[in-house]
């Protein structure tokens, strides 16, 4: 999976819905057998930390970001690529607030 790309994990949620997660991870590391992702949720999902958990759309769906969910999984615990977004800005801005404060 390439960065800022969009995919379902294979395991699903105990309601039985797809868990969608956006790959955070730089392309250089990507003979690694693993991936920093974020989850994504609805849009009513969570309260707004509008740059902790920025709003994106997907599909026509409105999602946004759990960078408060950080999590590394195994890339066979990955479905296939569902789409990809232009969030660099985002994502740098939301990771900056979480590591750093600002």
């Amino acid at each position: 999976m390439r960065q800022f790309s969009i995919c379902s994990l294979k395991r699903a949620r105990p309601s039985g819905r797809d868990r969608l997660v956006i790959v955070l991870q730089h392309d250089l590391l990507a003979d690694l057998r693993t991936r920093v992702v974020a989850p994504l949720v609805d849009e009513g999902e969570v309260g707004s930390i509008d740059k902790l958990t920025p709003e994106i759309e997907f599909q026509g769906k409105k999602l946004r970001i759990r960078f408060d969910q950080l999590v590394t999984v195994d890339i066979q615990s990955l479905g296939s690529e569902l789409g990809r977004i232009d969030v660099q800005d985002v994502v740098m801005r939301s990771i900056d607030l979480l590591f750093t404060g600002f």
